[in-house]
């Protein structure tokens, strides 16, 4: 058991101070190595995760970017398919609109057809009333000529039958004589005009 140091001489005394002094440096040394080395790998550590993160490989941003990506995705599938939708709903009227026009046309066009129908119908029949009418005027034409003719020719058979056959008679029968033949100039002429007519 060492001796305590007011027992120990001057010079043992002193070699405790100094191996005593000694001791406590290098605790300190220790201490500090320890505290350099703990800050240098705090340090080293976050040098670590910096660089990481500001070269993009944040696990936290990758998943988010992984969420929003499967969003965006999802978002862009529905408006595609909207998209769709409405395209299809745009063709569809689309065909519908042009189905109406062609209808349209279709009708127009038979408005059309009907109309010229209609008027050729028309100008047959005017060509036709005309036709009529120009023969028409043509027989009645005719007629009065004919007419004329005939009693002409009769009106000297029936004043000399007459005048044959009264010649005891006086002036009155050849005036019955001429009412006759008038008569039967008058018989004559419709029969003329319906053989014109016919």
């Amino acid at each position: 058991m060492p001796a305590p140091e007011a027992v120990l001489p001057l010079g043992r005394r002193a070699e405790a101070a100094l191996v005593r002094e000694r001791r406590h440096l290098h605790i300190r040394k220790l201490r500090l190595r320890a505290a350099a080395l703990a800050v240098g790998l705090f340090l080293a550590v976050w040098a670590v995760v910096f660089w990481r993160l500001s070269t993009g490989h944040d696990p936290a941003l990758t998943a988010n970017a992984a969420r929003r990506q499967n969003a965006q995705t999802t978002a862009s599938g529905s408006n595609v398919a909207g998209v769709a939708a409405v395209s299809a709903a745009a063709a569809e009227r689309r065909l519908a609109a042009e189905k109406a026009r062609a209808r349209a046309r279709a009708r127009a066009a038979a408005r059309r057809a009907a109309a010229a129908q209609a008027g050729r119908t028309a100008a047959a029949a005017a060509a036709a009333a005309s036709a009529n009418s120009a023969s028409t005027a043509a027989a009645n034409s005719a007629t009065p000529s004919t007419s004329s003719s005939a009693a002409a020719s009769s009106t000297p058979t029936t004043s000399s039958s007459g005048s044959s056959g009264s010649s005891v008679s006086s002036g009155s029968s050849g005036s019955s004589s001429g009412s006759s033949g008038s008569s039967s100039s008058s018989a004559s002429s419709p029969s003329s005009v319906q053989t014109s007519q016919s």
